[in-house]
């Protein structure tokens, strides 16, 4: 079962996806969309159902890449693996929208002021 809007995979027997809230779809949704481009990179379990909530609430399209390993490593915020490299998730959208949505979470954030 695949969520038509952010693309997630879910087992059989779920019929919603929990982050967009709409019905899941037995085939994966072609996108024959444009490349995805990483925008930020976060290891704050925290922040990143806020970031995705404000891309969700804009109707940006993203992915959140290794976020379903996030609750295998309970390391927090700081945790690295040997080759210095933190745990997280990367969150990427379309190429297109990439400005507008990294104006948005660095707005929610407040990253980019002094």
């Amino acid at each position: 079962m695949f969520c038509p809007e952010c693309d997630a995979e879910y087992r059989e027997g779920i019929t919603e996806c929990v982050d967009c809230e709409v019905p899941l779809v037995p085939e994966r949704p072609s996108h024959d969309a444009e490349p995805m481009v990483a925008i930020r990179r976060t290891s704050d379990a925290a922040l990143l159902p806020v970031l995705k909530s404000v891309l969700a609430a804009a109707e940006i399209p993203f992915d959140v890449q290794g976020d379903e390993a996030s609750g295998l490593f309970p390391f927090g915020p700081t945790a690295m693996v040997p080759d210095g490299r933190r745990f997280g998730g990367v969150i990427r959208v379309p190429e297109s929208r990439a400005e507008e949505a990294k104006a948005l979470l660095d707005s929610a954030t407040n990253e980019g002021e002094d």
